[in-house]
């Protein structure tokens, strides 16, 4: 199950291994909420390998693609372009469960940010070099992989 292999990873990160956040803050827009707690550290830094085993396994997936196709025969049977069809798909799956992956592990950590920081949660926010939290003035539309944008909803 997900949650329990998020628990195991967890467990697993030490404090030689965690991953800094690489944004620097801009001192005119950017206003320092505090600084990440451990579990937020371990938190972002699966988020971020997470992302790695993504791209490494999209990398090496083409790499397959590639070679699926390369040695198709000249005059390919039916069977033949079945077989390379069931390969590419099951390719295709394994690619998409590591962004799906990914993409909890994105969710998981925002949530997580937002919890810890429940007076900023209509606010966007960045995680920044030291690991720090940040509300950005002004911050409307996210920027890669670093800001996480709440947009209160009015019932």
């Amino acid at each position: 199950m997900f949650h329990k292999w998020i628990g195991r990873e967890l467990a697993r990160i030490k404090e030689e291994d965690l991953i800094e956040p690489e944004y620097e803050m801009n001192p005119k827009t950017d206003h320092v909420l505090g600084e990440m707690s451990e579990e937020l550290k371990r938190l972002f830094t699966l988020w971020r390998k997470t992302g790695q085993v993504t791209r490494a396994a999209t990398k090496t997936a083409r790499e397959a693609l590639k070679k699926i196709i390369l040695e198709l025969p000249a005059e390919a049977n039916d069977t033949d372009l079945d077989e390379a069809k069931k390969k590419a798909e099951q390719l295709e799956t394994s690619i998409c469960i590591a962004k799906e992956r990914e993409d909890a592990m994105c969710q998981v950590f925002w949530v997580s940010v937002r919890d810890e920081f429940p007076g900023a949660n209509d606010k966007s926010l960045a995680v920044c070099k030291g690991f720090k939290v940040a509300w950005i003035e002004g911050g409307k539309e996210p920027m890669p992989q670093t800001i996480g944008v709440i947009i209160p909803v009015k019932f």
